[in-house]
């Protein structure tokens, strides 16, 4: 009977965690805690670069079409001073300028190229909601010859870092985006 009893109290005693026990899994868990907030950033940031790099390649498909109905459809085209003008559509004289929002247009009223500059401030080629607040397209130089426009070095920018690129044309080969002009022929 004596060990029946011991056997009882040997379990009794068994019943609950041991001290060390409880210890090693509360560090178990503070551990597991401390990889799973430690890795949310890292999971945000790769999240954000993925959904950038989407945004960066639809607004350089939006830049494209653009530019391509701007300079599509132009008229005439002649540089002075080291900028590009162009005849739209419309018959009025314009430029392209890169400022920090993105790439601008400057539409000119005057008979010749760089007259007087319409009412308003120049408009974004592309809306400020399509570039988004992370995001600027820009370019080296815009050139005009033998009926088709050239624009070098078209890409896409965080806004807050110019040199990060995440998207652009030719990044592998010349980095020319080209638009022939339907109204205008060869060697004008």
């Amino acid at each position: 009977m004596a060990s029946r009893s011991a056997h009882i109290r040997a379990q009794r005693s068994r019943r609950g965690f041991t001290l060390v026990e409880t210890l090693v899994a509360l560090l178990i868990l503070v551990i597991m805690s401390g990889i799973v907030i430690m890795g949310i950033p890292v999971a945000f940031d790769t999240y954000t670069k993925a959904v950038d790099g989407s945004n960066a390649q639809v607004l350089l498909s939006t830049t494209t079409s653009e530019l391509r109905n701007e300079f599509g459809l132009a008229q005439d085209a002649r540089t002075e001073g080291g900028t590009l003008y162009y005849m739209t559509g419309d018959g009025y004289w314009a430029s392209l300028e890169n400022t920090n929002q993105g790439i601008k247009k400057h539409v000119y009223l005057g008979v010749e190229p760089g007259g007087t500059e319409a009412e308003g401030s120049p408009v974004l080629l592309v809306s400020r909601s399509a570039q988004t607040d992370a995001l600027r397209v820009k370019f080296d130089s815009v050139a005009y010859a033998d009926g088709v426009f050239t624009v070098n070095g078209l890409k896409v920018v965080r806004a807050n870092d110019a040199n990060t690129v995440l998207a652009g044309i030719g990044q592998d080969s010349s980095g020319q985006y080209k638009v022939r002009a339907i109204a205008l022929g060869e060697g004008r």
